[in-house]
């Protein structure tokens, strides 16, 4: 049977849990290769103008050089930040944490034939695929957004939808495609690429806030993903 609809998702919060060294191993590069102090440094991912890796990088490094950065600045950080946490997973030093239930929802919706699933994620590619490879998730996206596609969430999820082909080499629609975030910028991405949402946190206070802002369908685990997944899509 041809793949006629889409599941894509978030990594960080849907996924995996970002966790506090992995976190410091971003900021970390900064200070290590274009020595940004740190106290020049907020490690407040929200509190940047837009919530993305690469974006983040210009942001900060703009700041510190009081000029726009080269690309070649830009990832020359980023390859750093890359490279420390490929060899950190592989030492042992850093390690990944999954979300519970996401490698059982993984499986069974890669089983069926009718979906594609993808990743829409302000994670670097670079990143984002060694995290999953080490976390055992890899292996079963077709359509990819990564913080290279540029700019906010939104434009990261369409670049994720663009790719998906239905079995005669048409466009999925977006009735079609459901997204999983647990972020605002992942609602509005969801909203204004006009795919069905669901907010996924494992904190109470982060669904509150998905709640507050219109979501309807937000949870704490992956326990009924997959049902709720199959009604949206009418599977």
């Amino acid at each position: 049977m041809p793949r006629s609809h889409a599941v894509i998702f978030d990594i960080d919060g849907v996924l995996l849990h970002l966790t506090r060294q992995e976190e410091t191993a971003f900021f970390d590069a900064f200070r290590q290769i274009a020595e940004i102090p740190e106290h020049h440094i907020d490690p407040d991912w929200n509190s940047y103008q837009v919530r993305n890796d690469v974006a983040i990088a210009g942001e900060l490094l703009e700041r510190h050089l009081q000029r726009p950065p080269t690309d070649g600045e830009v990832w020359a950080v980023l390859d750093h930040y890359i490279g420390t946490i490929a060899v950190g997973l592989k030492g042992g030093v850093l390690r990944t944490e999954v979300i519970p239930g996401s490698q059982e929802l993984l499986n069974g919706l890669s089983s069926d034939t009718r979906l594609h699933l993808g990743l829409a994620t302000a994670n670097i590619e670079g990143t984002a695929v060694t995290r999953l490879k080490h976390a055992g998730l890899w292996g079963c996206f077709t359509a990819c957004g990564y913080a290279e596609s540029g700019g906010p969430k939104i434009e990261i999820l369409g670049a994720a939808i663009a790719g998906l082909r239905d079995g005669n080499g048409d466009p999925v629609t977006a009735d079609k495609v459901v997204f999983l975030g647990d972020q605002l910028g992942d609602l509005a991405a969801a909203r204004e690429n006009g795919v069905h949402f669901i907010g996924v946190s494992t904190k109470a206070q982060q669904r509150q806030v998905l709640q507050d802002n219109g979501a309807t369908m937000v949870l704490a685990d992956h326990a009924e993903t997959a049902r709720i997944i199959a009604d949206l899509l009418e599977l």
